[in-house]
C-alpha cells in the first residue's frame, strides 16, 4: 500500500508541478488551489488507511493540476495575442503617420 501511495503521490505531484512550471497560478490560480487542497485530503485519507477516499482526492487532484495546465496555457496564448494586436495596432498608427507625412 505504501509504494503504490508514493507512486500515485508523486505522479500527482508532478502534475501540480507541471501546471505551476507553465504559470498556471497566473491564469488559473482557482483550480491549482482546488488541486492542492485535494492532494492534501488525499495524504490525510491515507493517514486515515481510507484508501478509497485517497484515491478519490488523488485524482480529483491531478484533473484539477491538468485543467489548471490547460487554462495557463489558454490564458498565455491570449495574452501573446493581445500583445501582438497591440504591437500591430501601433505599426498601422505609425504608417498612418507616415503616410500622412509624404502627402
Amino acid at each position: 500500500a505504501q509504494e503504490s501511495r508514493g507512486l500515485g503521490d508523486v505522479y500527482k505531484r508532478q502534475a501540480i508541478a507541471a501546471a505551476e512550471r507553465i504559470t498556471a497560478s497566473d491564469y488559473a490560480l482557482p483550480e491549482l488551489l482546488e488541486a492542492r487542497a485535494d492532494l492534501v485530503s488525499a495524504r490525510a485519507a491515507v493517514q486515515k488507511e481510507d484508501m478509497l477516499a485517497a484515491r478519490r482526492y488523488a485524482e480529483l487532484s491531478q484533473a484539477g493540476a491538468e485543467l489548471a495546465s490547460a487554462r495557463a496555457g489558454e490564458g498565455k496564448v491570449r495574452a501573446v495575442i493581445d500583445d501582438m494586436q497591440k504591437n500591430i495596432d501601433v505599426l498601422k498608427q505609425e504608417m498612418q503617420r507616415k503616410t500622412g507625412q509624404m502627402q
